[in-house]
């Protein structure tokens, strides 16, 4: 069973809420076009990063797309203050990015086993890398289920 096989199927008993944080209102809507069309996850956007604290206290979501890049507050001081909140310290995250030297420096920063996807990245295989994100932290906490 492939990667996207396996997200669906999974979907169909679990739901699944995932929060896309990228200041770039075009990037928010094509991934959360592509995410709607390949599951039956509930896709929460924002285009601000202050506003992302919030949503992520209120949809507990299974998984954390977040932008590095963005201008009143940085992917890294949002990662802070996510980890440092009871309600999101344990949201898996992943680190979106278009400067290809940034994996290096948020590895050195957050970690090596941090998931780092390189804009443009190839939203078509999107699902399944938020799949096996999730599906690697629930494991690694003895749970599979969200």
């Amino acid at each position: 069973m492939s990667k996207l096989e396996r997200c669906k199927a999974v979907n169909n008993s679990v739901n699944t809420t995932i929060l896309i944080v990228d200041d770039n209102e075009d990037v928010n809507q094509v991934i959360q076009f592509v995410l709607e069309q390949d599951t039956s996850w509930k896709i929460v956007t924002t285009a601000k990063p202050e506003k992302a604290m919030m949503l992520a206290q209120l949809h507990r979501p299974a998984v954390i797309l977040l932008d590095v890049a963005m201008p009143e507050l940085d992917g890294f001081e949002l990662y802070r203050l996510l980890r440092s909140d009871l309600a999101t310290s344990n949201v898996p995250i992943i680190f979106m990015t278009a400067m290809p030297a940034m994996k290096q420096k948020i590895e050195g920063q957050i970690g090596e086993n941090v998931k780092v996807m390189i804009k443009p990245f190839e939203v078509t295989k999107l699902a399944a890398e938020i799949a096996d994100t999730r599906d690697r932290y629930w494991s690694s906490v003895g749970n599979k289920k969200i």
